[in-house]
């Protein structure tokens, strides 16, 4: 007893389920019967459909519409189309216990075939038409629940609710452990044990049934009642973001989460929930929810960076899985804010970097002589540490007070424009004379909003940001490193 909930998708049954499918419209047995069918062929088991309503054109027109190549299957037995005749009137009397042998044969067969399982679904109106034994039709479901545990075997049997009467319903719900009603899978309230409806004395039986089961519900509910509790207790008091995402909105948040984004749980309903992710990850958090959605993607973590209320930028450990909320697929996002760990990162990598960058310096320097090739040695280092495109190193010439910087002419020539193009330089000028003047570092990122800037001259190379520091020994300036 599993309790009077949708309990499961289609993409749960598995071998041993007896279900029945009571529809009334067409859309509602297409939208049930074509995912039962393809499911069954992508894993591997033999399908058998049993028509008497509708054709089995009509059937394999379901598949075909659904992007399953019919023929392929056809022709190697996996899938097959029966009739009435073929099945349950074969020998021209409905027998419940020679069906059921039939089912049993076929079970087998498709197990010697290499297949997985056996997936059967049959039309059931036949019954309606007066054919002989069919007055036995409520016999023959209630013995599949005898047949149907431990065999590698499922069905559905399909009632259309326009055709057959309350009556029958009854006993069809009665019979069948699980039940779909339109396109909603439940655990059957309903559902009688084969041993009671076939014991005679049904009434009493069935009001007998449906009181345990009523007792059971309510030892179930109040489970479920405690667990939730427990479970609402435990996400509440979480000290990670926990929240559910559905149709592209937050649907639930926990207190860690509304503290973490700054965003109250009404905020975070309402708004686009992409709001919340950098723009630098918008779109492969979007594939990934897609991908999740779609039962492709299997649970993971990742990282990414989200924007709070504030507009400041964190980074977060993300483990997002599909479930189902409030009877539809959802996303599951448990975050961790790792920023902090995220800078030691930073810093350690920097850090190591640096003293890569100085090792390899005083390497360098003590196989160099000339005051150039120093000079580039520092320059190719800084600019690989800065991911700078453009620099310069600059020394003071000791006899003329001039900056001389040779390595102006390995890389920035070739780029710049400027008529009057010099290594040396006599008057200091703009942010990099005023570094010199002062004797004090400068870093900007708007250098021509910057008050001590003199402009560029015409065909000089952008410059987009600005750092420079003077190079002295003691109170001596002996030079200058400038990045761009």
């Amino acid at each position: 007893m599993r309790g009077n909930r949708a309990v499961r998708l289609i993409t749960e049954l598995g071998a041993g389920d007896h279900l029945c499918c009571i529809y009334e419209t067409e859309e509602e047995h297409r939208a049930i019967i074509t995912p039962y069918m393809r499911l069954g062929l992508e894993r591997g088991e033999k399908v058998l459909y049993i028509v008497d309503a509708r054709t089995a054109s009509e059937i394999l027109e379901y598949l075909e519409r659904d992007g399953v190549q019919t023929r392929s299957y056809l022709q190697s037995g996996q899938l097959r189309m029966l009739t009435v005749e073929d099945s349950y009137m074969k020998g021209g009397v409905f027998d419940p216990d020679g069906m059921i042998e039939l089912l049993s044969q076929e079970t087998e067969l498709a197990l010697s075939e290499g297949y997985s399982a056996l997936r059967v679904t049959g039309e059931m109106t036949w019954a309606l038409r007066g054919l002989p034994g069919s007055e036995k039709l409520m016999e023959y479901e209630a013995k599949l629940n005898q047949f149907f545990p431990g065999k590698a075997c499922l069905a559905i049997c399909q009632y259309d609710r326009r055709r057959f009467g309350p009556h029958i319903l009854l006993d069809v719900l009665t019979t069948h452990p699980i039940a779909v009603i339109g396109t909603e899978i439940y655990d059957n309230f309903y559902y009688v044990p084969p041993e009671e409806f076939l014991g005679g004395a049904l009434p009493v039986k069935a009001l007998d049934a449906r009181l345990r089961n009523l007792r059971e519900r309510g030892r179930a509910e109040e489970s479920l009642r405690r667990s939730e509790e427990r479970f609402r207790t435990l996400v509440d008091s979480a000290p990670v973001s926990i929240s559910i995402f559905q149709d592209g909105r937050v649907r639930y948040a926990n207190p860690a989460c509304v503290r973490m984004t700054g965003y109250s749980l009404e905020e975070q309903m309402a708004m686009d929930t992409m709001r919340m992710v950098h723009e630098d990850y918008r779109e492969q958090v979007s594939r990934r929810i897609e991908a999740i959605l779609s039962g492709k993607a299997k649970p993971s973590q990742y990282e990414m960076k989200i924007i709070t209320k504030s507009g400041e930028e964190r980074w977060w450990l993300v483990g997002a899985s599909l479930v189902d909320y409030e009877g539809r697929p959802a996303v599951l996002g448990i975050g961790r804010d790792v920023t902090e760990n995220k800078r030691a990162e930073e810093e350690l990598a920097w850090a190591l970097e640096v003293n890569k960058a100085v090792a390899e310096l005083s390497s360098r320097l003590l196989a160099t002589s000339s005051i150039e090739d120093i000079s580039y040695a520092v320059l190719e280092i800084a600019r690989r540490l800065t991911g700078s495109p453009y620099g310069y190193v600059g020394y003071i010439d000791t006899d003329t007070g001039y900056l001389v910087s040779p390595t102006l002419t390995r890389d920035i020539w070739d780029e710049c424009g400027m008529e009057d193009k010099k290594v040396v330089f006599k008057e200091f000028t703009g942010l990099w004379g005023w570094v010199l003047e002062n004797r004090r570092p400068l870093l900007t990122n708007r250098p021509r909003e910057d008050g001590r800037s003199r402009g560029v001259p015409h065909g000089h190379i952008p410059i987009e940001r600005f750092i420079s520091v003077p190079a002295q020994v003691g109170e001596i300036l002996t030079g200058q490193i400038s990045l761009a």
